[in-house]
């Protein structure tokens, strides 16, 4: 029957609407889902800003700049995601079709081959399934890119002696729908660019060439990147007929067109392999197909009920080819190009050169490793600080016992000056090592740190007394003023290091007796000073082991307020980002060959 291949191309659209239907509830899930892990993501960004706050000012601006910059990469990625979902109104009208979409050069029959395949009186076909229904060609105002509209109906594809398509028609059928382009090559560059963009969204691409030249250079160039990206393509060579002139009985040449030779098209299909091959793409040529037709024959054919010449006219085996597309491979070519939009999208999220997860992952590391570096270098000053403290600290002791000493000779009072002195020398030599490593840091800070003072064990103050014999005789040679000095001296020899002020005082206590006539064995206790360099001493061997807790419990303290929150917030981005990663690799369609290139 001659209709056949057109009413089996008519159910397998059908059947197909209803296959891919399990598709599209799968595609759907897939972006929630992606979405979903953006949004967690997002929020999980806000928390982490919210809860960083230190007293470290030059790290903090660094981290909030980068938070800044990662936030911004982060809008992207957001929008990236949604623009694969949300931009595409246009292509949501057939989620149940098959988009296939002819693409050539101007004037290579595109517009007629449309209008023969959406053309047929669907009423009058046999066992038709869509005889109830009628096929409405429209056309969409592409000068925009409008996707979303609907388009105008029309009786058919405009067609005219020049360039005809000047925006983007279409009709559709349940499972298959074909859409008309701007031919490539047009005189209006607005036009050729608006076909790319309406291809690149195709399901599965038709290339129209004609037999007159088929396959150019210039359309291989248009082919590669189809090919490359392993889009379902078939080449279509229109106008594969030529005419031929018979002698009527009347003697009159009246002329037919017919098929060219078997010869002729398999020559040009050698030809459109060679091509192919010469491109580098031999594989993928094993995989292409190509069919020869001509419309006018093939119209002819039915309006004649020809059946020999419309098998000739080679469209019934381009509806057997559709027919078994729309069989066995809808799902898989409607899928393929969703899928390696959303591949594409979130590989560039997740491995690009410039702001993707792995540029970011990359900088939070040498954030966390820089922050890491600084604390290291910071914890570092703990040696020299006790060292320069202890070497320090018999001097401080010694001096504040002596500042003490001045206003009372209470133990307590001058226990706590020493405590204070210690104190004041130990923010002094800390605060110095810390604006070494930190050069935002203020001694005063260290004040507000609840710090682990030593507790000393200071022995209480005592005077130290020196008792001294003095004989008669001494006292005799010593009679006078004069003598009581030579008495002094005397005295002052054995009594060691105080001998001078010893030797003072005693000397002017004998002259002071001799002037009263006192001339016999006499005991002098005289006061010497008291105990501090002892007690320097004993809080020396004390200070080690304490002033290391002392530096330790400091240091710890200052981490907390300068360091604690950079490690954690670079590591909460780090661990966001660890958790975004792995929901979108999930999301990967992975039967989807990885190597093709991304689409814009």
């Amino acid at each position: 029957m001659i209709h056949q291949p057109i009413v089996n191309f008519l159910e397998a659209s059908r059947k197909a609407g209803k296959a891919l239907d399990d598709l599209k509830l799968q595609v759907d899930d897939r972006e929630r889902k992606a979405i979903f892990a953006m949004k967690l993501a997002e929020e999980n960004s806000l928390r982490v800003n919210t809860g960083m706050r230190t007293n470290h000012p030059e790290l903090a601006e660094d981290a909030q700049t980068k938070l800044d910059a990662y936030s911004d990469a982060f809008s992207v990625w957001s929008k990236k995601v949604r623009s694969i979902i949300e931009h595409q109104e246009f292509l949501s009208m057939f989620d149940k079709s098959l988009i296939v979409m002819v693409y050539g050069k101007v004037k290579t029959g595109k517009s007629t081959l449309g209008n023969f395949l959406g053309g047929q009186s669907l009423g009058q076909l046999p066992n038709n399934p869509y005889k109830d229904e009628k096929i409405e060609f429209r056309v969409v105002d592409g000068t925009e890119a409008n996707f979303e509209a609907k388009g105008q109906v029309i009786e058919q594809f405009e067609t005219k002696p020049i360039e005809a398509t000047n925006c983007i028609q279409y009709f559709t059928l349940h499972g298959f729908t074909w859409v008309d382009t701007p031919g490539i090559g047009s005189n209006t560059l607005r036009h050729g660019k608006l076909a790319k963009e309406y291809v690149a969204n195709a399901d599965m691409v038709v290339f129209l060439t004609t037999s007159d030249s088929p396959i150019t250079t210039s359309d291989m160039d248009e082919l590669l990147p189809f090919l490359r990206a392993k889009r379902p393509l078939l080449i279509v060579v229109s106008k594969s007929d030529r005419p031929r002139d018979i002698i009527l009985e009347n003697n009159e040449i009246e002329q037919v067109w017919e098929m060219k030779s078997d010869k002729d098209i398999n020559d040009q299909n050698d030809w459109i392999e060679k091509n192919l091959v010469n491109a580098g793409l031999k594989d993928h040529a094993k995989n292409i197909e190509t069919v020869f037709i001509s419309s006018y024959i093939a119209q002819n054919a039915l309006e004649n009920g020809d059946s020999d010449r419309f098998i000739q006219s080679g469209l019934p085996q381009l509806f057997d080819y559709f027919s078994k597309v729309l069989t066995e491979s809808v799902v898989d070519y409607k899928a393929l190009a969703p899928k390696h939009r959303f591949n594409s999208c979130l590989q560039e999220i997740l491995d690009g050169e410039l702001n993707s997860i792995r540029f970011w992952r990359s900088e939070m590391r040498k954030a966390a490793e820089q922050v890491e570096k600084s604390l290291c270098e910071f914890k570092a000053i703990a040696q020299p600080v006790i060292d320069e403290y202890l070497s320090s600290s018999r001097v401080t002791i010694l001096s504040a016992i002596g500042e003490a000493r001045k206003n009372s000779d209470s133990s307590e009072e001058i226990q706590k000056r020493v405590s204070e002195a210690m104190d004041e020398d130990f923010t002094r030599i800390f605060g110095a090592h810390a604006k070494r490593v930190l050069s935002a840091f203020e001694t005063a800070q260290l004040k507000q740190i609840e710090r682990v003072n030593p507790t000393l064990d200071i022995n209480e103050i005592e005077k130290r007394y020196k008792r001294i014999y003095v004989s008669r005789e001494k006292v005799g040679r010593g009679l006078g003023g004069a003598g009581g000095g030579v008495i002094g001296a005397l005295i002052g020899i054995p009594a060691g290091p105080i001998g001078v002020f010893v030797g003072g005082f005693v000397g002017s206590m004998i002259g002071d007796a001799i002037g009263k006539g006192v001339a016999k064995d006499k005991e002098v206790e005289i006061e010497t000073g008291d105990n501090a360099d002892k007690i320097a001493q004993d809080v020396v061997r004390q200070l080690p082991a304490k002033v290391q807790t002392q530096v330790e419990s400091t240091i710890e303290s200052i981490e907390a307020d300068y360091f604690y929150h950079f490690k954690i917030f670079y590591r909460d981005i780090q661990t966001s980002l660890d958790e975004l990663e792995r929901n979108l690799r999930i999301l990967i369609y992975k039967e989807v060959d990885d190597n093709a290139p991304t689409e814009n």
